[in-house]
């Protein structure tokens, strides 16, 4: 005969624990600023928003004041004579603001990648450096060692201006930016002066 309350207050209690408060949804501004690689800004491209959350979820952007949920996505920009561009984007500010470089388009033949070679006078003894270039805008970088001559080389870059860093395990040697270079016997090598 007891079993009957206990039972009673039990799912009561529990039902009590079951409570989800769910968060309002927040949605946020996602301006895109295109440009190609002379610096020439563009306002006629195709942008779209593919969800990494839900896969397959596609939302067109039409205006910088268009309000998109919070959230994971893979912003995709066309614009006729230039290569389709992709990069991840984070949604998570009530305003995102991104910058993109645009690269020539080509027709059946693959896109050359570019180098970036250079010279270190005054290498500093017994350290390993390693020169790293991080595009001025978008998505990757790349690295390598030096070699004990004080000669680099990065190479599979696209036609853009770069930060070329030189670094130590511990500090950072040297920062400048250059415009990537079509590889070849022609292609400029740079000479940096380290202090002494």
């Amino acid at each position: 005969m007891r079993l009957f309350p206990l039972v009673l207050l039990a799912s009561a209690v529990l039902g009590a624990w079951e409570c989800v408060i769910v968060p309002a949804r927040q949605e946020g501004r996602l301006e895109v600023i295109v440009s190609d690689f002379t610096g020439l800004e563009h306002k006629d491209y195709k942008a779209s928003l593919t969800s990494t959350v839900a896969p397959g979820v596609v939302t067109p952007l039409r205006s910088p004041k268009q309000k998109i949920p919070y959230g994971s996505y893979v912003l995709r920009i066309e614009l006729a004579g230039f290569k389709r561009h992709e990069q991840p984007v984070e949604i998570s500010a009530p305003d995102t603001e991104v910058r993109t470089d645009l690269d020539l388009g080509t027709i059946g033949c693959p896109e050359p990648p570019t180098i970036l070679r250079g010279q270190i006078q005054n290498l500093p003894a017994k350290q390993e450096i390693w020169a790293k270039a991080v595009p001025l805008r978008g998505p990757g970088s790349v690295e390598s060692r030096v070699h004990g001559s004080g000669y680099f080389e990065l190479r599979g870059l696209r036609y853009a201006n770069y930060i070329l860093i030189l670094t130590t395990a511990d500090r950072i040697l040297h920062q400048q930016i250059l415009f990537s270079q079509k590889p070849g016997l022609n292609a400029p090598i740079t000479t940096i002066q380290l202090s002494p």
